[in-house]
């Protein structure tokens, strides 16, 4: 670590920090520092997204086409129309690896993989992403997410760069995807723990939504971009995708290094003003009131108390139910579109693309109106969360069931699929900020509690899919028809629990008497006119 802070003088040399520092910390800046703070977090979690699933949509293009796998008379829908080669030689099956022109795009980086050996592929990175959750989410609490953050995105970009030098072990390649999750799996509990202490209590669930915004941007960008290099781009078509996601996430990276800190009180370019407004309306993880935070450690973590809670438990239902749904749509759906469908890989990135831009409209809608409405009085805190949880959890519910009825109309299955996304989106006005309601010492260790149940649903969901549809108990559409059908019915379930014990309020197990150290914080008057906060819990 010794290092790290040379990094930092290295990179704010070539890119200039965006307020130098004052002479006087009166002056005000035309953006507040909290804004921007939040802007290169929206970044980071778009890179991180992007790549983690652009081996979705690439591997559409890595994997050999199988004509005789799943027939026309096998349940796939019928071709609109067919691909002719050079010489005039039919086909009923349109090869993915040929693009517009009908040149084979290097036919030596497709894998002959099954629907089970891609979803273990898929699946893969979640298992060590999941494990690193709350280990971040501690360390985040305690010392700070920023170099958590900085070692996940260059270490991203480092996995992306040698995976098409890997695909061809399935070892490598499976470490490769293991090392990713881990990188990867400190960065929402560290965003969490940032925007925790950066933003004031107004801000804070429309700022937490963002993560997920900036997360779907990422999913809309990988499936654009992968989408067509696999088809058009350089070294043989999907290598580039990963070979452009690597320089993405290396300027991210020195991105974050010259513009984040991981507390207000270490940016050398915020006022006093915003200081003060950041520090009096927030619990700071070491003390609740909304002071300055101490150098005390913080209180110890009532993980028995935290892990038997039935609020608690009810978010970890509602989230792992929501999360097997997106991680159904997210990892699944392309080989859907492709298989079933028969749309070409540039149009499933489109098509994807789409899917996550509704959930981007969603996640900022839902995370604005719910803070407006409470704020208004219309409702309390959390009735609010669970009647947009409503819409998350059974709206996209609704979608997936109806998708087997409407057959292989494509407009209408297409259609579908954008609502479920939309409602999904809801949950950023559902059980998304309720970790950072229940508690003000543990905001981020509560989260990455239930992202981590939440993301088990993603290496459970490819697997458990890919052997549903490698089963021979039916047709294609008829296997899918399975998959979407468990989908909703995980949904439905996991809101019923949020409904019956879900609670968006500081939990008895964060009310722990005699931890707090109370500091000075000034007021709005003087300079040195202070005051000792102190009172109730911001709900």
């Amino acid at each position: 670590m010794g290092k790290l802070p040379r990094i930092t003088n290295f990179v704010r040399k070539i890119v200039p920090p965006h307020n130098q520092q004052n002479e006087c910390n009166n002056r005000s800046n035309l953006i507040p520092v909290r804004f921007i703070i939040l802007l290169v977090v929206i970044l980071s979690c778009a890179v991180d997204y992007i790549t983690r699933v652009n081996i979705n949509v690439a591997i559409v293009a890595m994997v050999k086409s199988h004509p005789h796998a799943h027939n026309i008379s096998a349940g796939a829908c019928p071709f609109e129309e067919t691909i002719t080669d050079v010489a005039n030689n039919s086909s009923s099956f349109p090869s993915i690896i040929h693009d517009e022109t009908h040149n084979v795009v290097n036919p030596n980086l497709t894998y002959d993989w099954s629907p089970r050996t891609q979803g273990i592929v898929l699946g893969s990175f979640w298992y060590s992403y999941m494990c690193m959750q709350v280990p971040s989410g501690r360390i985040a609490e305690e010392l700070g997410g920023k170099w958590i953050v900085a070692v996940s995105l260059i270490g991203s970009a480092v996995i992306n760069f040698i995976t098409p030098l890997v695909t061809g072990s399935m070892f490598v390649l499976l470490t490769s995807r293991v090392v990713l999750g881990v990188l990867q799996g400190g960065i929402f509990p560290s965003c969490y723990a940032m925007l925790y202490k950066w933003m004031p209590q107004r801000e804070r669930s429309l700022a937490l939504a963002f993560m997920d915004v900036g997360a779907t941007i990422g999913s809309v960008v990988a499936a654009s971009f992968t989408g067509y290099l696999s088809e058009h781009g350089f070294a043989g078509g999907w290598p580039s995708a990963f070979y452009m996601s690597g320089l993405i996430a290396s300027v991210t990276f020195v991105i974050w290094l010259a513009y984040t800190h991981s507390v207000p009180e270490e940016h050398p370019s915020i006022t006093d003003t915003e200081l003060r407004l950041i520090q009096q309306t927030r619990g700071t993880g070491k003390n609740p009131h909304g002071t300055v935070p101490t150098k005390i450690r913080g209180p110890p973590v009532p993980w028995r108390a935290i892990f038997t809670s039935p609020p608690v438990l009810a978010v970890i239902a509602s989230r792992f139910s929501i999360g097997w749904t997106f991680f159904t749509i997210l990892s699944k759906l392309p080989a859907y579109l492709n298989d079933v469908l028969h749309v070409t890989p540039t149009e499933n990135g489109l098509l994807n693309a789409s899917l996550y831009t509704a959930s981007i409209l969603s996640s900022v809608s839902a995370g604005f109106l719910s803070e407006k409405w409470i704020q208004a009085g219309y409702v309390s805190r959390t009735k609010c969360r669970k009647y947009f949880a409503a819409v998350a959890n059974l709206g996209s519910a609704i979608c997936l069931a109806t998708v087997p009825s409407v057959g292989c109309n494509k407009t209408i299955v297409i259609a579908l699929f954008i609502v479920a996304n939309f409602c999904m989106g809801c949950c950023s006005g559902g059980d998304g900020p309720i970790p950072s309601e229940m508690t003000t010492n543990f905001p981020a260790t509560v989260f990455a509690i239930a992202n981590m149940v939440s993301c088990s649903s993603g290496f459970i969901a490819p697997y458990v899919i890919g052997m549903i549809l490698e089963s021979n108990s039916g047709d294609l559409r008829f296997l899918w028809s399975v998959v979407f059908y468990l989908s909703a019915a995980l949904a439905v379930f996991g809101f019923m629990v949020f409904a019956a014990y879900g609670e968006a309020s500081v939990q008895h197990w964060d009310k722990q008497q005699g931890m707090y150290e109370l500091t000075a914080v000034p007021t709005e008057g003087s300079d040195d006119e202070y005051f000792v906060a102190a009172g109730e819990h911001v709900a």
